[in-house]
């Protein structure tokens, strides 16, 4: 049950891949099978990072046209889920450590929670019943859902109207609200913070993605990062 009566509310915006579920591996995996059967080599793991958090179409648009290929973009896109659904079941991808503990003790305070993933709302929506977090999370929005990818803010945007429109239908649109969001890429963190969110990157010790320097603080565990969210207001 939320607690809506604080006069100061915090809620909560996760990002999936990399955040609630250790993904991005098995993406890369996938990425390198594919590119493998296009013909490309790459040798660069820049050329990798720079997708992280951005949505399969835009993924797909970019290699299409860095590459000349003739394939179009709906191919490619069918070629990763072919892929992805020969090599991994979804009960093979294990949760990030931490994150389900988190989410429970951010629920237990009455934060709402939403999901903001680049991923399509179907595999959302499978994350978060394979969690068994379907009564904790508010609103989720999905890459499948709107017209520009991270880092562009509307995916967070949407994430932030649908958390707003959960409070008012029950304390009204006075309340004073700091939305928080918890992103692994460089492109999420741009995205939250255009979209005006308070940006937690979560990078543990051992990652090697690149450094989320424009994150306003980093978080190397999910016990820093509920800390952190636990110390609000003060914290801002």
């Amino acid at each position: 049950m939320f607690l809506w009566y604080q006069p100061f509310m915090v809620a909560v915006v996760f990002d999936m891949d990399g955040v609630i579920i250790d993904s991005e591996p098995v993406h890369k995996q996938i990425e390198d099978l594919v590119f493998a059967d296009l013909g490309i080599v790459l040798s660069d793991e820049e050329y990798y990072h720079r997708f992280l958090g951005v949505n399969e179409y835009d993924k797909w648009f970019q290699v299409k046209r860095d590459w000349n290929l003739s394939h179009s973009v709906e191919t490619l896109m069918q070629m990763e889920r072919d892929r992805h659904a020969e090599s991994y079941s979804p009960e093979e991808i294990p949760f990030v450590p931490g994150v389900l503990s988190l989410i429970d003790t951010l629920y237990s305070r009455g934060l709402p929670l939403a999901i903001a993933s680049s991923s399509p709302f179907p595999s959302i929506a499978e994350t978060v019943r394979r969690a068994g977090i379907e009564d904790k999370i508010t609103a989720a929005v999905g890459g499948d859902q709107v017209s520009r990818s991270k880092p562009d803010p509307e995916i967070f945007v949407k994430a932030v109207e649908k958390l707003r429109q959960a409070a008012s239908e029950r304390v009204g649109t006075g309340a004073r609200s700091e939305f928080v969001a918890i992103e692994d890429s460089p492109n999420g963190v741009t995205a939250a913070r255009r979209a005006g969110l308070h940006v937690i990157g979560y990078q543990p010790r051992q990652s090697v993605l690149p450094p989320l320097t424009a994150a306003h603080q980093i978080c190397r565990s999910m016990d820093e990062i509920a800390a952190v969210i636990t110390a609000l207001p003060t914290t801002f």
